[in-house]
């Protein structure tokens, strides 16, 4: 080989080289390019598994306000359609510990009422001091009658009996709705 043939080897090599540290550089460039987007991609999928985790929560928000909303509807329904009270006043004894049940000839025995909606009989129902109070707290707050108030209570109960195939021995369980939350 001669001389101008090994300067030119000696020169390509030197740009060879020099073009792969370049190529190195640029290489070590991208990865650490692709680990920051890799991180920045890990945080971005973490912030929405956070975001999804309150759309859950929302929801089940949403679903618990609905079931306020139609619970509130129902009770709305029952205000514009209530049912015909007695025209009579109920003769609420002051303190009784027994519950007292009549039978058919006294029943019959009792005043009718005839209305233009249905029949109507009145019935002496001896409650308990703290049930007959319970009856005028929930009178007071509400604006609705005692005798409404202990109409629609014995109609539930009368109810709960008929569904249960006219026994008495069921749980009496209530849902109760919370309106504070």
């Amino acid at each position: 080989m001669n001389v101008e043939e090994s300067l030119l080897k000696e020169e390509q090599e030197r740009t060879l080289t020099w073009a792969i540290e370049n190529l190195e550089k640029q290489r070590e460039g991208i990865q650490d390019r692709i680990s920051n987007a890799s991180g920045e991609f890990q945080d971005i999928k973490s912030r929405l598994d956070d975001i999804a985790s309150v759309i859950d929560e929302m929801n089940n928000e949403k679903s618990s306000v609905d079931k306020k909303i139609d619970v509130a509807m129902q009770r709305m329904a029952l205000l514009d359609n209530p049912p015909v009270p007695d025209v009579s006043t109920p003769d609420y004894p002051e303190e009784s510990d027994s519950n007292e049940v009549y039978d058919d000839q006294h029943l019959a025995s009792l005043p009718q009422q005839s209305q233009a909606s249905g029949q109507h009989s009145v019935l002496k129902v001896n409650c308990r001091a703290n049930t007959i109070e319970l009856v005028r707290q929930i009178a007071m707050r509400t604006g609705v009658s005692e005798s409404t108030i202990m109409e629609n209570a014995v109609a539930s109960v009368a109810l709960a009996i008929q569904k249960n195939k006219f026994r008495m021995h069921f749980p009496l369980n209530v849902k109760l709705v919370n309106y504070d939350d």
